[in-house]
């Protein structure tokens, strides 16, 4: 458990270690992304995190809410957690969901670099 905003006890899901042990063979085929980036191209950014390469002008995707980030995330989580509100539960939801869109759009632009030979070794 950790505390929110205003003392109350939050359920946090990366608390328990042991929820995250899937079984080894599905663990064993996870890519990681982040590494892919960092050790095959470069951008003209200051971060690499997943939102600043896809905010880029290379792949230019857009998450529905402009103000959505991780420290956004925690303070809507908090004010739903608090109040209830299914607005702000959607906030989470399709900012959650515009990640993993993300996620998914930079490994199929990087798939097409890799297929043009653009890129040879990628990992």
């Amino acid at each position: 458990m950790r505390r929110g905003s205003s003392g109350q006890n939050l359920p946090c899901l990366f608390c328990d270690k042991r929820r995250f042990k899937g079984p080894q063979k599905f663990q064993n085929n996870l890519i990681d992304l982040q590494r892919v980036v960092e050790k095959s191209l470069i951008f003209p950014l200051y971060f690499y995190s997943i939102k600043d390469i896809a905010k880029s002008k290379f792949l230019n995707f857009k998450w529905r809410h402009e103000k959505g980030g991780g420290g956004q995330s925690v303070f809507w989580y908090e004010q739903w957690h608090e109040t209830g509100d299914r607005e702000i539960l959607n906030d989470i939801i399709n900012h959650k969901e515009d990640d993993v869109r993300a996620t998914e759009h930079l490994w199929i632009w990087l798939n097409g670099i890799i297929n043009q030979k653009q890129i040879i070794n990628y990992v």
